[in-house]
């Protein structure tokens, strides 16, 4: 990875997603982050194959951790990353994330 000159995004190689996507396209308007997330030039997500889209001005209420690990189809190494990079499109320079732990 390489810090983009022109804003504080990082520039990533595509990742090709699973075969087992329905679909290899991102949505119009999303580029491929890793396999699952999909982001806008604003900042927006998509989880492309449940269809689960972030609008960016969403992006700092504090529970989408807590909120996302109730789905099936949820994988924190894939949404922390991409999570990260829509919050720096997005513009925003902080954000608090809430998350909770329990051992087995």
């Amino acid at each position: 990875m390489r810090k983009n000159n022109t804003n504080t995004s990082l520039e990533r190689s595509v990742i090709v997603p699973h075969t087992t996507h329905k679909q290899c396209k991102a949505p119009d308007g999303y580029h491929w982050f890793n396999r699952d997330w999909a982001i806008s030039d604003d900042g927006s997500m998509i989880q492309v194959e449940e269809d689960y889209p972030i609008h960016y001005s969403r992006l700092e209420e504090n529970d989408w951790f807590l909120h996302l690990m109730e789905k099936a189809w949820f994988d924190a190494n894939t949404f922390i990353p991409a999570y990260l990079e829509a919050c720096a499109r997005s513009g925003l320079k902080n954000v608090v994330v809430l998350t909770t732990y329990q051992k087995l």
